[in-house]
């Protein structure tokens, strides 16, 4: 640093100002994936059939409620919490996670009788 001059109050506000503007015009919807979340992902890719990382829940709901609740509220809690609405991409070489603005996530319901539910949870449990 020898031979340069301190900056004065107003450059340091200047350039204080430039990169507060650069960084403001970023992609603020997605980064680079953290080393853990790219390990995982990696483990992922490579093993898409382990059930590790992926739990699996059943539920029965009586009485029943109506889709259209159950959409609404699952929409109020996405909303709320910007991780349930990320989601991981691979690009030119890196990982990234997204946070979009809204749920890409749809819910649809059906129906489904007594002995498809009991035949759909074993087979869920022998995954396991």
């Amino acid at each position: 640093m020898a031979g340069k001059r301190p900056l004065t109050l107003a450059e340091k506000k200047v350039l204080l100002k430039e990169k507060l503007l650069a960084k403001s015009q970023q992609d603020k919807t997605a980064v680079v994936a953290l080393p853990a979340q790219q390990a995982l992902w990696a483990f992922t890719m490579a093993n898409p059939a382990s059930p590790a990382y992926h739990l699996k829940f059943t539920a029965r709901i009586q009485p029943a409620v109506p889709a259209e609740l159950i959409a609404n509220a699952l929409a109020q809690l996405m909303k709320r919490h910007i991780v349930l609405r990320s989601y991981f991409e691979f690009k030119e070489g890196r990982l990234y996670q997204h946070f979009p603005e809204q749920s890409l996530f749809k819910l649809s319901a059906g129906s489904i009788d007594e002995a498809a539910i009991s035949d759909t949870i074993l087979h869920d449990y022998a995954q396991l």
